[in-house]
């Protein structure tokens, strides 16, 4: 019904409220938009507020009857009355009245009154208020009072108008204050949640955008924003964040480091609306700029661009208009909105993406290249490439705005753009070195195992492959992420991509850290294959995992075989091997391989020597041990008093002496 009601019906411009792709945003942002002009001009203006009486319950149902046979519905009520936006506007039973000169804003209010009683409507003598904003510089006071028949109206300082505070100055401040204190107030209504230990951070990050962002930003599209009032909002928030982490300022933890831990920032946002406000004046003519702008709102939008475009003229109001004086002292822009207008002047109608692509590499502010971005993506058919956003990930991740980053990559993956190899390993390398989107990166290689275009590379797996290796700190992890490993091989080999040594090292390293070691063999012969030749990692890696196999024969084999090809083993191959041996009882080989590793400027740890020392006490051989640790002590230069002091106590006590 409503739907074929609008169809039929004709509502004019002036209405805001509960109009299809209108909204409270519009009628604040022209309102704004009028007293910011006026106060560049320096020139007075005058506004009525005016609230109805209980204007459902006397809507004229005769009235309504008739205006829908005429299919006017009720605009038949005001409709011969009705100025042009901005100088009047409606949203449902509020009105807002504007004019150059009280006398003309109360002739307006006079003519509205006789129309509206005319209709058995009744104005509120109580809320209906008034609003002069003296911009001039002028000490003129304009004759008589607003008045509704013999009674005056209140003079207001500031006003609620759908929700936004405007003020006779014409500044945001007091909006501001307001928009905090609302973000506050819902605070309160869900600290239950925010300060629940039991629930995630990321979960109480997304709550928090989801229910005390909004309040907070409110109408801040149609603030002409400063830097002062990002930081108070910034401020704000920051607090909230740590209220909500559990953190003080006295923990001494970073503002960065608590915005990742909630997996977002308000700070980039309110910048983004910092720069669009400033950059509108120039910008209107264009392509719409701001969000709050739509197919139903051009009207009133080319309307004040009118005006814009020819300052030497603003819509007449009233038979009292006159000239405006230009403004001697304009705002000066700062130098990154003055960047930002040199590359929307670069970018003409009809650029390419690697137009957009040269103007994000040539940016060196991270936050003005994201701005070039998004700007450019809200043009009509214009789609951003795989190389755009390979270039914008690339940039938000070297500058460390990893959120926008996270945010991009989740665009690629739901299709904002076609895919690429490059694009898709750059997501995985940014997902692999983040603990929390490990998960993700394999999310991103399915989707190039699923496609035609984009098959995994040879760094896809080789990425993917150390972000599994960083998870073999613990034995008892280890074996829950081999599974991943042997899969992730299998796969390799089948899409026939011919691993490099790197690739097969860690493959063989993931083996041995399980003791799968007749799988890292039999990696170790497949080298050979694929033109590979084994170095001193894959030696160490099988060394190690042989040792701690038991099989101490066999790696000494593998370390003989390595130093036969001039190959140095790690030190940790050293000392495992070296205790090993000892603990064997095999300890010729064992000094063998204690002075082959100080000969490579490397030493034991105190383990070692220990193992080593005490070994050749308990077999009876005290003499040579201690031979042997003089014999060392004048080899090893890294070997201090403490620890030979430690070791000779060590055999005196094992010795019995």
């Amino acid at each position: 019904m409503e739907r074929q009601l609008r169809d039929i019906t004709k509502v004019s411009e002036n209405q805001f409220g509960f109009m299809p792709g209108r909204s409270t945003m519009e009628a604040i942002y022209l309102l704004r938009r009028v007293l910011e002009k006026y106060k560049e001009k320096k020139r007075d203006i005058h506004m009525v507020f005016i609230d109805l009486e209980k204007a459902y319950d006397r809507v004229p149902r005769d009235i309504i009857w008739w205006a829908l046979e005429k299919k006017r519905v009720m605009d038949e009520l005001t409709i011969n009355i009705q100025d042009d936006m901005p100088w009047c506007m409606l949203f449902a039973d509020d009105i807002v009245l504007v004019d150059e000169t009280r006398e003309g804003v109360n002739t307006k209010l006079e003519i509205w009154r006789k129309a509206l009683e005319s209709k058995g409507f009744q104005i509120s003598r109580t809320k209906t208020e008034y609003m002069e904003c003296k911009f001039s510089n002028s000490n003129n006071e304009s004759r008589g009072e607003v008045k509704i028949e013999n009674q005056e109206l209140p003079k207001s300082e500031h006003f609620r108008y759908l929700g936004s505070i405007i003020t006779t100055a014409g500044e945001i401040d007091a909006d501001m204050a307001h928009r905090i204190k609302a973000g506050w107030c819902k605070w309160r209504s869900a600290s239950g949640v925010l300060c629940d230990k039991r629930i995630p951070a990321r979960l109480k990050g997304k709550f928090y955008r989801t229910t005390i962002r909004p309040a907070m930003l409110y109408g801040t599209e149609c603030w002409a924003t400063k830097k002062q009032h990002v930081d108070k909002m910034s401020v704000a928030e920051m607090r909230m964040l740590r209220w909500m982490c559990g953190k003080t300022r006295q923990d001494r933890i970073r503002n960065e480091c608590i915005r990742e831990w909630c997996s977002f920032t308000m700070r980039a946002t309110l910048r983004r609306s910092l720069l669009y406000s400033t950059l509108r004046n120039s910008l209107l003519s264009s392509p719409p700029f701001l969000s709050i702008s739509s197919s139903s709102s051009s009207a009133a939008t080319n309307h004040l661009c009118s005006s814009q475009q020819n300052p030497t003229t603003l819509p007449p109001p009233s038979p009292n208009h006159t000239s405006p004086i230009s403004n001697p002292n304009p705002r000066t822009r700062t130098p990154l909105e003055k960047q930002f207008e040199t590359w929307v002047d670069k970018l003409k109608p009809g650029f390419t993406p690697s137009d957009v692509d040269e103007a994000l590499r040539s940016q060196s502010d991270p936050d003005l290249a994201l701005d070039i971005f998004r700007w450019t993506a809200q043009h009509r058919h214009y789609k951003h490439n795989h190389l755009t956003y390979l270039t914008m990930i690339q940039i938000s991740v070297s500058a460390k705005r990893f959120y926008h980053a996270q945010t991009l990559i989740e665009e690629v993956i739901a299709g904002a753009c076609s895919p690429s190899v490059p694009l898709y390993n750059s997501m995985i390398r940014f997902c692999c070195g983040r603990k929390f989107l490990f998960n993700r990166a394999f999310d991103v290689y399915k989707k190039m195992l699923k496609s035609d275009d984009t098959k995994p590379s040879l760094e896809t797996y080789t990425l993917l492959f150390n972000s599994l290796l960083r998870k073999f700190n613990k034995l008892n992890v280890c074996y829950v992420y081999l599974h991943a490993v042997r899969s992730l091989t299998k796969q390799m080999k089948a899409a026939g991509v011919i691993p490099d040594a790197f690739v097969l090292n860690m493959i063989v390293k993931a083996y041995s850290k399980c003791l799968e070691v007749d799988e890292a063999i039999r990696v170790f012969r497949e080298m050979g294959l694929y033109g590979c030749e084994p170095n001193g990692y894959t030696y160490s890696y099988i060394t190690k995992g042989l040792c701690e196999k038991g099989r101490v024969s066999q790696g000494l084999g593998f370390y003989k075989e390595m130093r036969g090809k001039n190959l140095v083993p790690k030190s940790s191959t050293y000392m495992i091997l070296i205790c090993s041996l000892a603990m064997e009882r095999r300890f010729e080989d064992a000094n063998e391989i204690v002075f082959d590793m100080l000969g490579n400027s490397m030493a034991p740890d105190l383990l070692t020597y220990k193992t080593l020392l005490e070994g050749l006490c308990r077999e009876g051989r005290g003499s040579d041990a201690f031979d042997l640790l003089e014999e060392l002590r004048k080899k090893d230069s890294m070997m201090n008093e403490k620890t030979y002091k430690t070791l000779l106590n060590g055999l005196h006590f094992v010795s019995g002496d």
